[in-house]
């Protein structure tokens, strides 16, 4: 575990990390009280308690204090924070999934990490800014509101996020398992619900070398009712994309909640 904090504190407080994932080449260049490392700090903690309480116990912590003031000020804090980019968190949680596998001996079914891809739909502040990015969507009830989908790729058995991504509500489920697919490997089996099911998907899994496991719906492919009518308990059914054939196991325990 000290390995595991100290590569990540490492990485936080480098110069080149902090040249990456600033907005202007002259940000956080003066040593101001609120550097770019302690930002990093302040957000991967996941402030939830009011700032000046949330300020304060960064410093205590920080600098090993029982009783200290904020670091900065609200609006020092609010002008620190623009002149980060996002990417920054994307790399951290890369670089932790990346040292979970190295430090830790990670769970597997039957030698394959299983994970999991599913999408959600946010209601968003309808700020201007908001507004112009994920655009405005008119809901059963009440004034149109910017809405966005959120999407993780998720280890089941190890409890961690590989990768997460939030679009505008435009941008379906399927596009976004498949900008997941870009962290899958061979190693990997991949578990996908109904909705998911279309063959182009498949291949892009398959040529990561990664396996998946779909369900599918009972009503829209004829080789699946034709499956269901047999009373089998299974069938190996092989069915062709555009380019590439794809070999799928029924078990018919897989129907029984569909």
């Amino acid at each position: 575990m000290p390995d595991l904090v100290d590569s990540l504190k490492k990485l936080i407080e480098s110069e080149n990390f902090c040249n990456r994932h600033k907005e202007q080449p002259q940000d956080f260049t003066r040593n101001r009280a609120f550097p770019f490392k302690n930002l990093i700090y302040y957000m991967i903690n996941l402030p939830a308690a009011a700032y000046e309480t949330e300020l304060c116990n960064l410093n205590k912590n920080l600098n090993g204090l029982d009783i200290a003031e904020p670091l900065v000020t609200k609006g020092a804090l609010t002008k620190a924070r623009e002149k980060l980019k996002h990417m920054a968190f994307i790399e951290l949680n890369d670089h932790l999934v990346d040292l979970s596998h190295k430090y830790f001996a990670a769970n597997r079914w039957n030698g394959f990490f299983l994970l999991a891809t599913d999408g959600t739909l946010f209601t968003l502040p309808t700020a201007k800014p908001i507004v112009e990015h994920f655009g405005q969507w008119n809901g059963r009830q009440g004034d149109p509101c910017p809405k966005a989908r959120v999407s993780q790729l998720y280890d089941i058995l190890n409890h961690m996020t590989i990768t997460a991504l939030i679009t505008s509500k435009d941008i379906g489920e399927r596009m976004l398992a498949a900008a997941h697919s870009t962290h899958l490997s061979p190693d990997d089996l991949l578990l996908l619900d109904r909705g998911y099911e279309c063959f182009w998907l498949f291949k892009l899994i398959s040529l990561s070398g990664a396996q998946v496991c779909a369900r599918v719906s009972c009503n829209k492919l004829n080789i699946v009712k034709s499956f269901l009518r047999s009373g089998e308990r299974e069938r190996i059914i092989k069915k062709k994309s555009p380019s590439i054939p794809f070999a799928t196991v029924l078990p018919r325990t897989c129907w029984n909640a569909v």
